[in-house]
């Protein structure tokens, strides 16, 4: 009986052994994520009043004003939405992206569009910044 509960044990030890992981350290992957670039510039909104006149300076967006709008990035042919991108305080934003071709345009986050809003081609390179300022009409007159 000892012989086979010896047999037993030699295996069971034979098959932990075999199945024990080891410490060796898994292999990186050979393939790195694809580079971004980076899409940036500053955006016009206006005009703000009914009546400007030309010899006053243009109203400066508020915060508010800004806030009230998101950038929209596309897809070349226009039917796709890729990314939503905040417009900051000071009328900035910036934006990364992998390379590729974009259209870029903007629209009020609530209530009615009432503009189409230009749409601005851009190409996004990797590891390189792209600048394009854009313009949003409010529609206002």
């Amino acid at each position: 009986m000892n012989k086979y509960l010896w047999l037993l044990l030699l295996f069971l030890t034979a098959c932990a052994a075999g199945g024990a992981p080891t410490d060796a350290a898994e292999p990186a992957p050979t393939t790195a994520p694809a580079a971004l670039g980076t899409l940036t510039g500053h955006v016009d909104i206006g005009p703000l009043a009914p009546v400007m006149r030309a010899d006053e300076p243009a109203p400066t967006p508020s915060p508010q004003v800004y806030a009230a709008w998101v950038l929209l990035i596309l897809s070349p042919d226009g039917q796709q939405e890729i990314a939503r991108v905040d417009i900051a305080a000071d009328g900035t934003y910036t934006v990364s992206l992998p390379p590729g071709d974009y259209l870029l345009t903007g629209r009020q986050r609530e209530g009615k569009a009432m503009l189409v809003q230009q749409q601005y081609p851009v190409t996004v390179l990797a590891g390189q910044v792209t600048e394009q300022d854009v313009s949003l009409d409010t529609g206002i007159r």
